[in-house]
């Protein structure tokens, strides 16, 4: 006859790897930190969540009041951080949140700050670019269109900066002289 012999499997738990003890919760310095370090993205991607009616130069002091307002008071930001854990995602959300409150809210838009002597225009599109108008699109939309826009439009800036300072001209005149 054969030896039966009790197999005993393990007992299978369902446990997480990372036990909500080892994540770091942030702290409202982190948030701070991370809002100072994204500022320009944040600006717009609040920027485009703003609606279209507004003149271009509104949106773009509407957009800087909608990240300073982000971070609320520092005890409703310890409340509103408990479940966070990346500092630079809340900070996302939170811009998110009041740009589309700002946007739906009924308030006037001359409660606005008045800036007088100083034209702010959005690097989004050139001001006479009137084929595509991006804040027609839903506010996801709008979102993905400036994260998309957000690296090729860093690059663009700091390429057409050094043509106007005829660095690049210079480099490009010693390169071919070497060769």
């Amino acid at each position: 006859m054969s030896d039966t012999t009790t197999l005993q499997r393990p007992l299978l738990t369902a446990r997480s790897p990372i036990s909500s003890a080892d994540v770091e919760a942030i702290s409202p310095a982190d948030a701070e930190a991370a809002l100072l370090a994204n500022y320009p993205d944040l600006v717009r991607i609040a920027y485009a969540l703003l609606p279209a009616y507004v003149g271009r130069h509104r949106r773009v002091i509407a957009a800087h009041g909608v990240v300073q307002r982000a971070l609320p008071d520092h005890r409703r930001l310890e409340r509103l951080l408990r479940g966070a854990t990346d500092a630079r995602s809340f900070v996302r959300d939170r811009v998110r949140q009041e740009a589309i409150k700002q946007a739906q809210a009924r308030t006037p838009w001359w409660v606005l700050p008045q800036v007088w002597g100083l034209r702010l225009l959005a690097w989004f599109a050139a001001p006479d670019n009137t084929s595509f108008d991006p804040c027609s699109l839903q506010p996801v939309r709008r979102t993905e269109l400036a994260r998309r826009n957000a690296c090729g439009r860093t690059v663009a800036i700091l390429v057409t900066s050094l043509l106007a300072l005829g660095i690049l001209a210079t480099l490009i005149a010693e390169a071919v002289n070497s060769a």
